[in-house]
């Protein structure tokens, strides 16, 4: 019973989670996965920040923006004349570069934890964290559906 339970509620919580990152884009809003440690504590690697491509923009606002690399979200801890000073929470000093407002693709407005981290283990080639994470998700499937079934004794007696 209790097995059942907990299966029921690790994928619940699984499929919440992964349909607030995926439905999100539906109303607009961008999902992007956190692929760095810079904005820990507040965001972990494999988190999900959903993002309001036409939010506003003050000191304390997190903003994804565009970089030569890729995306980068950080925190704007200045504004100057010619876009926005940012800085990743852990890091101990503010970036050297200014974010112009056309790199600046959205601002932080939900945060997801974990559910990138299949995104980035398969980028990354960790298959066993794959494997793994899938044989814990079956696992759970295979408990939760033996107590969504009556036993063979309690249907016969139903029945009668």
């Amino acid at each position: 019973m209790v097995a059942n339970a907990s299966a029921i509620f690790a994928l619940a919580l699984t499929g919440c989670l992964a349909l607030m990152a995926l439905a999100s884009r539906a109303i607009g809003y961008r999902p992007v996965v956190v692929s760095s440690g810079s904005m820990a504590p507040t965001m972990r690697t494999g988190d999900i920040a959903v993002t309001d491509p036409r939010g506003a923009i003050a000191v304390g606002t997190v903003i994804d923006f565009a970089t030569g690399r890729g995306s980068r979200i950080h925190r704007v801890v200045g504004i100057e004349p010619n876009g926005y000073r940012t800085k990743g929470d852990a890091n101990q000093s503010a970036d050297s570069g200014i974010v112009a407002t056309s790199q600046v693709r959205g601002t932080g407005v939900l945060l997801v934890p974990f559910v990138g981290l299949p995104r980035q283990w398969l980028a990354k080639g960790q298959w066993l964290q794959l494997a793994l994470t899938a044989f814990r998700l079956s696992c759970s499937v295979f408990v939760a559906r033996r107590g969504w079934r009556l036993p063979s004794r309690a249907r016969r007696k139903r029945t009668t």
